[in-house]
């Protein structure tokens, strides 16, 4: 048996076939970290060009859901070396559970990812961080033109866009992980916690508190604003001109 009496046969007699490298046991329930209504999430590494396969969702015979994402190991191992792909990768992998593994790369995985340090990645989290925050000029433009066209709609989904894009970018800036999509705004917050005003914008863009789209797109847009001014200097002079650019339509 594995963790919380999940049938460790059963899954590997369920999801375990001829193409499969491992089968590993993600998530809240590797971690140890689950509520009972939590679903049961599985990795299956399979051979190279098999990956790619849509989520598999299925019940286990106590009714609980199961969820399987299909994987190239390969494609997992490259993921450590990519910013925006580690801050997810290595918490998971890390915390993973070996259900199956037919060759030990599964285990050797895990353990480079248990292994990690962002030093290792030189100036590349730096240069997503500052690739992100410019891009996100193009969502500060769509919350104001839908702010001074009245179109909700617009700036709900681009409001949005920006929370989501911004506690991401900002964890990597901190050189955080984020052990679950669950937990990313409160992993943001927590890591950002000594800048007053970033927190109180990504407070009310979010949604924490009570707001309409309107006060909550104004807020997002002071958010990106507080975040430039925070990353300046990983901003080249094009970069700093793009994020400028697009908050001085706010000033208008």
């Amino acid at each position: 048996m594995t963790r919380d009496d999940i049938d460790r046969d059963d899954l590997i007699r369920r999801f375990v076939d001829d193409e499969t490298l491992a089968l590993l046991l993600v998530g809240s329930r590797a971690r140890g970290d689950h509520a009972p209504s939590s679903d049961i999430d599985l990795a299956r590494h399979v051979k190279a060009g098999g990956a790619g396969q849509p989520i598999l969702y299925v019940n286990d015979a106590a009714g609980r859901l199961i969820s399987v994402k299909t994987f190239d190991p390969a494609s997992e191992a490259e993921a450590l070396a990519l910013p925006d792909r580690a801050v997810w990768q290595v918490p998971t992998l890390a915390s993973a559970v070996v259900l199956h593994d037919r060759d030990g790369d599964a285990a050797r995985l895990i353990e480079k990812a248990r292994r990690f340090d962002w030093a290792d990645l030189g100036d590349a989290p730096d240069r997503y961080v500052a690739d992100e925050v410019t891009g996100y000029a193009e969502e500060t433009l769509k919350i104001v033109d839908g702010l001074e066209r009245g179109i909700e709609s617009q700036i709900i989904y681009a409001t949005m866009g920006m929370v989501l894009g911004l506690a991401e970018t900002m964890v990597v800036h901190r050189r955080g992980f984020i052990i679950s999509e669950n937990r990313l705004f409160e992993t943001a917050l927590y890591l950002m916690a000594d800048h007053a005003e970033w927190v109180s914008s990504m407070r009310q863009a979010a949604g924490y508190d009570e707001a309409g789209p309107v006060e909550r797109a104004t807020a997002a847009l002071a958010l990106y604003a507080a975040t430039v001014a925070l990353v300046r200097p990983l901003l080249d002079d094009e970069q700093y001109a793009v994020a400028e650019g697009a908050l001085s339509r706010r000033r208008l």
